[in-house]
């Protein structure tokens, strides 16, 4: 899987560092997904500050690979 260190990081933080070498593209694609759609909304339903991180970085990993 092809990451840049600022999605690398993202990753080790809020998932760990094993799903860096032990997942696919498409199950960490899953997971920042999840995160996404459980701590990235405010109460307007729209991206809070760590959405549009977590959506940065999905969206960096998908141009990636």
């Amino acid at each position: 899987m092809n990451l840049s260190k600022s999605d690398a990081e993202f990753i080790n933080k809020e998932l760990g560092h094993e799903y860096i070498s032990r997942m696919d593209v498409n199950s960490v694609l899953a997971k920042i997904d999840e995160l996404i759609t459980f701590k990235g909304f405010d109460s307007n339903y729209a991206l809070n500050p760590f959405g549009r991180e977590a959506q940065r970085v999905y969206d960096s990993i998908l141009s990636l690979n």
